[in-house]
């Protein structure tokens, strides 16, 4: 008998929100926030049941919280305010299977033992310096998440881990790591499970969080890899909005690394583990949409015509054959609308087919994100007046050359998301992190300027050489 971990999700940062997709009535969530210090105050989501703990707790503080899900929307969004001082990690947890909400607990510094029977969370937080290693604890159990996997290079940093043990059995719980370093601050929270309870059967078809996947190869200079299966991106903006890791969304599905735009392009991206899938399209004269950057094939090997005097039968007979031969927006969200945030730029038909694309992406409008350059004011009005998450990319040089422009990108209430080239040390790009709103940069090819620019405080990039991230093959 035990239960079953829906999803987990953390950060290392506050004043943001934590998201669990996939929550439904009858579910549990936990949120479980550390502070370095005694300074975050009570941090009880509205609606939850939380205990705080001031910082008696070997000079840690922070709130554990529980909540009895109704319905999905209870475990997207929940929020994590900023600490006045010090260094926070925070994780949310749902889980399945429980008679009710466990009743919330605070942190101690005691090493805790556990219940003589049944199940329970164990949690705990963490502050090292750079070279410190994160402690573990016996017995395990089933570990759901560790905000460990974020640690930056070379600095001190925080974590919580939560655990999730089937058998508690009264055991004493034993840290990996005695002496100074050993850990702080503890706690333990008991689960009553449900007897009639068990665990889904797994899968046997080909899915992914119930999701069908496909399952392709990967083309390298050695030939055709074997074939695995495709990866999960970010399923919702939310979800990109929200994960705790810095994103990687291929532009034109990877212009560096594949032909541009192509099937073979986004299926690789995929594979190399791209959170979200950019595309630039462009429409016939019989309505269909495919990725084309500009006005005319000619950058693909194409005619010079303007596709939007082309029908799709005169764009197939003219990339016929070629590697470079674009793919239909319709194929993109079929095969990958499901897996993948989608962020799509309507280029020149922006204004002139906006009801049309708009319709088209309307199904899937939980995990698409309009994207335009950020000099523009109407068309970002427009789309947020219909409710859509829209991007907005500029130019550092516009802060001297083009002050309006400037100035429209980094104040319009209309545009959600920003991305700047760089340099990452710059006062534009300063200027621009201070805004609050997520900086994404654009358009990196190496992992040293991914690198770079996620240091400065970019919350992902639009990458061009998205092959550089595949695994190895």
């Amino acid at each position: 008998m035990t239960a079953t971990v829906v999803g987990a999700a953390t950060t290392i940062t506050g004043g943001g929100t934590l998201s669990v997709e996939g929550a439904q009535a009858g579910d549990v969530a936990v949120l479980v926030i550390g502070c370095q210090y005694g300074s975050t105050g009570d941090m009880t989501p509205e609606g939850w049941a939380g205990v705080y703990e001031d910082g008696s707790s070997a000079g840690r503080s922070g709130t554990i919280a529980t909540l009895s899900v109704t319905g999905p929307a209870d475990t997207v969004g929940v929020p994590v305010p900023a600490p006045a001082g010090g260094r926070i990690a925070a994780t949310l947890v749902v889980l399945r299977g429980l008679l009710s909400a466990p009743t919330p607990v605070g942190w101690q510094s005691e090493t805790p033992t556990l219940p003589e029977d049944g199940a329970a969370l164990v949690l705990t937080q963490q502050h090292g310096v750079a070279t410190a290693q994160t402690i573990t604890h016996t017995p395990a159990g089933r570990a759901v998440v560790t905000a460990d996997g974020q640690r930056p290079t070379g600095q001190s940093w925080s974590a919580v881990t939560t655990a999730l043990v089937d058998d508690c059995r009264g055991q004493t719980l034993a840290p990996s790591i005695a002496g100074e370093s050993a850990l702080k601050c503890w706690a333990v929270l008991p689960l009553a499970l449900d007897p009639d309870y068990s665990e889904p059967a797994p899968h046997v078809g080909l899915e992914v969080d119930g999701q069908p996947v496909e399952i392709v190869g990967c083309q390298t200079s050695g030939g055709l890899a074997p074939a695995r299966l495709v990866p999960h991106g970010a399923t919702t903006v939310a979800g990109l909005l929200t994960m705790g890791e810095p994103w990687l969304v291929a532009h034109r599905g990877g212009s560096a690394s594949w032909p541009e735009h192509t099937q073979r392009a986004y299926t690789q991206a995929v594979w190399a583990g791209a959170h979200a899938l950019e595309v630039s399209c462009a429409r016939t004269s019989d309505g269909v949409w495919l990725g084309c950057h500009d006005l005319t094939l000619a950058r693909l090997g194409g005619p010079d015509t303007p596709v939007a005097q082309m029908t799709w039968a005169e764009v197939e007979q003219a990339m016929s054959g070629r590697e470079t031969m674009p793919a239909r927006l319709d194929w993109l969200l079929e095969h990958y609308g499901d897996s993948h945030a989608i962020v799509f730029d309507p280029k020149y038909a922006a204004s002139t087919a906006m009801s049309e694309y708009l319709a088209l992406l309307d199904p899937y409008k939980d995990r698409t994100i309009l994207k335009f350059s950020g000099d523009g004011t109407w068309i970002f009005g427009e789309w947020k007046r219909a409710g859509w998450v829209t991007w907005a990319y500029g130019y550092q040089a516009w802060r001297t050359d083009s002050p309006d422009a400037w100035t429209s990108l980094l104040t319009d209430p209309a545009k959600d998301i920003l991305s700047l080239d760089g340099p990452y040390s710059s006062e534009a790009w300063a200027e621009a992190i201070a805004v609050g709103k997520p900086l994404t940069a654009h358009i990196l090819a190496s992992r040293a300027a991914f690198n770079s620019a996620v240091a400065a405080g970019a919350v992902g990039a639009m990458v061009s050489a998205i092959g550089n991230w595949a695994p190895d093959v």
